[in-house]
C-alpha cells in the first residue's frame, strides 16, 4: 500500500468520523480516533466538515408527520394486505382444485383398472372355449380313437390337413 489510502479506508475512517460524532464508537476506538486526529490534519479537516454538516442537520426544521400521513398510511399497508390475502385466496383455490382433479383422475383409472381386470377374470372361462371349441365341436368322433397318440400319429400322416391345427 506504500502510505496509499484507498477509497475503502477513506469510507471506513468516514464511518468511524460519523460514529465518535455520535459517541457510539466504544473506549479502545474512540481513543484510536483522537490520537489520530491530533496528528492527521486531513482527518481533522474531515471531521470538522463532518461537523459542520450534522450541525446545519440540527439546524433544519423537523417536519412532524401529521394526521394524514398517519392514515394514508394505514390505508396503504391495510390495501396491500387485502391484495396479498386475495392471492393467498386464489393461490389455496387453485391448489385445491388441482388436488380435487388429481384425485378424481387417480380414482377414475382405478375404477377403469379395476373394471378392466375383473372383466377379464370373468371372462377367463369363455376364453377357455372358444380355444378349445374345434376339439369340442369333433368330441363325438374322438371318443372312438383308441388314444391321444393316435389322434397325434394321424395328425402327422395329415389326415386333419385343412381343418387348422386346433382341430385335435
Amino acid at each position: 500500500m506504500n502510505g496509499e489510502k484507498t477509497a475503502e479506508d477513506s469510507g471506513l475512517l468516514e464511518e468511524e468520523l460519523v460514529a465518535y460524532l455520535d459517541g457510539e464508537l466504544p473506549d479502545a476506538d474512540r481513543a484510536r480516533i483522537e490520537k489520530r486526529l491530533a496528528s492527521d490534519t486531513a482527518c481533522q479537516r474531515k471531521l470538522a466538515q463532518l461537523q459542520k454538516a450534522w450541525d446545519l442537520l440540527d439546524v433544519l426544521s423537523k417536519a412532524e408527520p401529521g394526521a394524514d400521513f398517519t392514515r394514508s398510511t394505514v390505508e396503504m399497508v391495510a390495501i396491500q394486505q387485502e391484495k396479498d390475502a386475495e392471492q393467498l385466496q386464489v393461490k389455496v383455490q387453485r391448489s385445491t382444485a388441482a388436488w380435487l382433479i388429481g384425485g378424481g383422475l387417480a380414482i377414475g383409472l382405478s375404477l377403469a383398472a379395476g373394471f378392466w381386470l375383473a372383466r377379464y377374470q370373468l371372462d377367463a372361462p369363455e376364453r377357455q372355449l372358444l380355444k378349445d371349441l374345434p376339439v369340442i365341436e369333433r368330441v363325438d368322433q374322438y371318443r372312438h380313437a383308441e388314444s391321444v397318440d393316435f389322434l397325434e400319429r394321424l395328425r402327422q400322416e395329415g389326415l386333419f390337413a385343412g381343418e387348422g391345427e386346433d382341430a385335435i
